[in-house]
């Protein structure tokens, strides 16, 4: 019994979300922002998710999951983090993933933690109608919390998306123009669009530890998509 009880004495992770632009981008056409508020649905072991939620900040997030071991009788932990975007041209967004795992086999792998998009929303009178048709990438358009499933052999959780699918299939949404050009176009806030980023924990069986990751958006000019 004591060894299966020092798999749950502590594991704990943080992961911030933050946006660039690439070196060859046009920062005239291009911004990507924090889109409001985000929240965690289970703090009672530790967790928390701090940023600045106003239209006009930028897009820096810090979660700090907590504990996601079964000492967290939480079901499913959520996070929801809104984006801004703004742009004048065809756009793509792409994410990466940097930072720090545990190497024993019973570690939390990028695999166990569930990655969606949804909610694809006008931010006001200013946003191209024609930014609604933007394209949400296969596989992210799914809330990964209300597909969740359970390996039977493995025991772990299982995600229609998760961080691992980013190594292979970093562009997660494209579209078209997204903002007018009247007047200042850049940080307004009712002159883009917005989405909700879901990522998803189980608690279950993991190695003790902790983990430390960084997901970088970049928004970019895209292939051509008429408005």
């Amino acid at each position: 019994m004591k060894g299966r009880l020092s798999l749950i004495i502590s594991l704990i992770g943080v992961m911030v979300l933050a946006s660039s632009l690439p070196a060859a981008a046009d920062p005239d056409k291009h911004d990507i922002g924090s889109g409001g508020l985000a929240t965690i649905s289970s703090t009672a072991f530790g967790g928390s998710v701090t940023g600045n939620p106003g239209l006009h900040a930028d897009l820096l997030v810090t979660v700090d999951f907590g504990e996601i071991t079964p000492i967290n009788t939480a079901p499913i932990i959520k996070v929801v983090v809104p984006v801004a975007i703004r742009s004048r041209d065809d756009y793509q967004i792409s994410v990466a993933v940097t930072g720090t795992l545990g190497t024993e086999p019973d570690a939390l792998k990028l695999s166990d933690i569930g990655f969606g998009i949804q909610n694809l929303r006008s931010l006001g009178d200013r946003a191209r109608p024609c930014g609604i048709n933007s394209v949400i990438r296969t596989p992210y358009n799914n809330d990964p919390t209300t597909s969740v499933t359970i390996n039977p052999t493995t025991g772990r959780a299982q995600y229609p998306s998760s961080l691992a699918n980013l190594a292979t299939t970093p562009i997660i949404m494209n579209g078209p123009e997204l903002s007018s050009s009247q007047g200042n176009w850049r940080r307004g806030a009712d002159n883009g669009y917005a989405f909700d980023v879901i990522i998803a924990v189980v608690p279950q069986w993991f190695a003790a530890g902790a983990f430390n990751l960084t997901l970088t958006f970049t928004m970019s000019s895209g292939p051509n998509f008429n408005c």
